[in-house]
């Protein structure tokens, strides 16, 4: 039913000392013969490697790799947090790499390119390269930018040369030419800033087949549905200085509640920083990357908490009945049917299963020791509601304010 999940990680003290010899020893990997997902989590150091192309091997949308920063070590849309000073290109499908910052390509290089299908970068900070900051070239078919912030960078923000392309909820300043750059006809760009680029704010404006909700400091966004223009930066974001950004935004910014709402189109509920981006029920959503929040976006745990009863090879079961984030899951009693139990895995909103439970094989224990087994959760969600999968001879009741 469930893949084994793999957590390794880069930089000193680490699995692995630097990218490229993670890059060498995922080289070797067949994930999905090993029935592996893998996660790589860089260290809250600097990577000076030149060019680091991962190109391990065989992966599907289920076995694959996301590359993220260490626990505690996300960026916060400013100039701090686990980093990259390297040109990253991913050659693999299905890779994600998620909430790194990525600075100080060389000259005439890009910090980070797709280069395979289905490749999904999330919540990036990329600044100070020598050409673009993030760069989608033809054989990322399929491929996903959202919720992105590329500052400074010598060339483009974001460059787009695959017409299948995903480009949500990102936000692009102070380039040296334009911020978003979309080569080709066709994808799809959507609640996107680009203020305060030098050659233009969106290069090529009616290239893709989807676009709406804009921001630009230029005219260029007068090419969507629903936009504005000559909008400054200074009057968005907490700081839009070159050199300096701190692309939050300001109160009473006017990318603040100017999006339209992907929950249910894209599955995804959060932005860069993994705040919630509202629901429909809660409010609109924020245009660019940053999702401004407020303490009636994040539930309380109630002190008043019901159950729900999940049975034996029940898939994905939604806990309650909201998809928002802010859900309380307090604690999970499972109970074994027989003494063969299977596994029991959770999973937050959009995110990646996590095994709660990986079963017990036959013969290790007698039916004397058949006992309810508690295993206290006591999380908020991040991502969207709660969903839990069972697999053979395990129920379980989820106990929380759901």
């Amino acid at each position: 039913m469930a893949w084994t999940p793999v957590a390794d990680s880069c930089g000193v003290g680490g699995t692995y000392a630097t990218l490229a010899a993670a890059k060498a020893a995922y080289a070797l990997l067949n994930l999905q013969t090993l029935g592996q997902r893998r996660w790589l989590r860089l260290k809250n150091q600097t990577f000076t490697e030149g060019v680091v192309d991962f190109t391990w091997t065989t992966t599907t949308s289920t076995y694959n790799i996301t590359i993220m920063p260490e626990e505690g070590a996300e960026h916060k849309f400013k100039r701090q947090g686990a980093f990259v000073n390297t040109r990253l290109i991913i050659s693999v499908a299905h890779t994600k790499v998620r909430g790194l910052r990525i600075s100080k390509a060389g000259v005439g290089e890009f910090g980070i390119r797709a280069n395979a299908t289905r490749v999904v970068f999330d919540g990036l900070f990329v600044y100070d390269c020598g050409d673009r900051g993030i760069d989608v070239v033809s054989a990322a078919t399929t491929s996903s930018v959202r919720n992105c912030v590329c500052v400074n960078n010598v060339t483009h923000g974001i460059c787009t040369n695959v017409a299948s392309c995903t480009v949500t909820n990102n936000t692009c300043a102070n380039n040296g030419n334009s911020g978003f750059c979309f080569t080709v006809a066709g994808g799809a760009a959507r609640n996107l800033i680009a203020v305060n680029n030098v050659s233009a704010d969106f290069s090529s404006p009616t290239n893709p087949a989807t676009r709406n909700y804009w921001i630009s400091t230029d005219g260029s966004a007068a090419n969507a549905t629903n936009s504005k223009i000559n909008v400054q930066g200074i009057n968005l974001f907490v700081n839009a200085t070159p050199g300096s950004e701190d692309c939050h935004n300001l109160p009473g910014s006017v990318a603040i509640g100017f999006a339209i709402n992907l929950a249910t189109t894209l599955s995804m509920w959060w932005d860069g920083e993994g705040d919630p981006r509202p629901l429909a029920s809660m409010g609109a959503w924020d245009c660019g990357a940053d999702q401004t929040v407020t303490d009636k976006y994040f539930a309380k745990r109630s002190e008043s908490l019901n159950y729900q009863f999940v049975d034996e090879l029940d898939t994905d079961r939604l806990l309650g009945s909201s998809q928002k984030p802010g859900q309380h899951l307090k604690r999970l009693l499972l109970i074994p049917k027989t003494v063969v139990m299977g596994e029991v895995y959770l999973r937050d909103g959009d995110d990646e299963q996590v095994p709660i439970y990986e079963g017990v094989g036959a013969g290790y224990f007698t039916n004397d020791e058949l006992r309810p087994t508690e295993i206290e959760i006591d999380a908020i969600s991040k991502y969207g509601g709660w969903y839990l999968s069972t697999d053979v001879n395990v129920t379980v009741v989820a106990v929380g304010g759901f």
